[in-house]
C-alpha cells in the first residue's frame, strides 16, 4: 500500500479507470495529485513511490522536472499561463537504466466524461477530519446534487456544497469515504477514498473503478465502497 497524505487529491474517473503503473510488481507507483479542469501555472504535484524502490523521476511533456523520493514526495511544476495540454509521467529506473515502471496523468486534456475528486484537509488537533469534493465537466457545469458518505453515513455539506467535516475514524481499521455528483444534463461521477482512516499520513490503496448505474440511483456507489472494503480487509489479513 501507498502511503497518502490529506492534502492528495484522488481521482476515480466516471468511466473506465485502471491502474496505471505498468509493472504488475510495482503498483505502488502512483501520482496523487491531479488538477482538474483547465489549469495553469505553478501546482505542487504529489507521489507515492510504494515498495518498489526509494525514488522515482517526474516528467513534464517528456523534460526531468524533478526526483522524488520517500522523504520528499513532492515536486512543484509549471504549466504555464495558456491552458495547454500536458504530460505528467512518474517514472522508475532499475539499476540498468530500463523503465521499471511507469504513472501517466494527462492535465487539461479534453474529455467527455465528468469528473469527481476528494480532496482531504489536514487532521485538525481536535482530531476532526475534513476535506472537500471537486469536479469537471465538459460543458462546465455543476453539480445538481452531491452526496458524500464515510463509511456508509451520509455527511452534511457546508453552506459552498463542497466542503464537509467528521470525526477522524480509527487509523488502524480500513474506511471507505465515497463522494457522488449528478448533473443537469444526466452526467455523474464518483470517487472512492479508501484507507487507514483519513487524517494525517495514512496507508491507502488507490483503484480506480469503472461504475455503472441509473441517473436516479445511488446504489453503484454504495456497492463499490462495500466492495472496496472487503478488499483491504482481504489484504490485510492475507498480508
Amino acid at each position: 500500500m501507498g502511503r497518502m497524505s490529506c492534502g492528495a487529491v484522488l481521482i476515480i474517473l466516471a468511466a473506465v479507470g485502471v491502474p496505471t503503473a505498468e509493472s504488475a510488481d510495482d503498483v505502488g507507483l502512483r501520482i496523487l495529485t491531479y488538477p482538474i479542469g483547465l489549469v495553469t501555472g505553478e501546482h505542487a504535484i504529489e507521489v507515492t513511490l510504494g515498495a518498489g524502490g526509494e525514488s522515482a523521476e517526474l516528467y513534464l511533456d517528456g523534460q526531468p522536472a524533478c526526483t522524488l523520493t520517500a522523504s520528499k514526495p513532492q515536486c512543484l511544476i509549471d504549466l504555464g499561463d495558456a491552458p495547454h495540454i500536458h504530460l505528467l509521467e512518474l517514472i522508475r529506473f532499475d539499476p540498468n537504466g530500463h523503465v521499471a515502471a511507469r504513472e501517466v496523468r494527462w492535465v487539461n486534456r479534453p474529455g467527455q466524461e465528468a469528473e469527481l475528486a476528494i480532496q482531504f484537509t489536514a487532521r485538525s488537533p481536535q482530531g476532526i477530519c475534513g476535506g472537500q469534493a471537486l469536479w469537471s465537466h465538459p460543458l462546465k457545469k455543476d453539480p445538481v446534487l452531491i452526496e458524500v458518505r464515510q463509511d456508509g453515513r451520509i455527511l452534511r455539506l457546508h453552506d459552498d456544497r463542497r466542503s464537509f467535516r467528521f470525526p477522524c475514524p480509527d487509523p488502524d481499521e480500513p474506511h471507505v469515504l465515497t463522494a457522488s455528483a449528478i448533473f443537469s444534463d444526466g452526467r455523474r461521477a464518483e470517487a472512492v477514498a479508501v484507507s487507514g482512516g483519513f487524517g494525517g499520513s495514512t496507508e491507502a490503496g488507490l483503484t480506480a473503478v469503472a461504475l455503472v448505474g441509473h441517473s436516479e440511483s445511488r446504489e453503484p456507489c454504495e456497492a463499490v465502497a462495500a466492495e472496496f472494503s472487503d478488499q483491504v480487509m482481504r489484504a490485510e489479513n492475507s498480508g
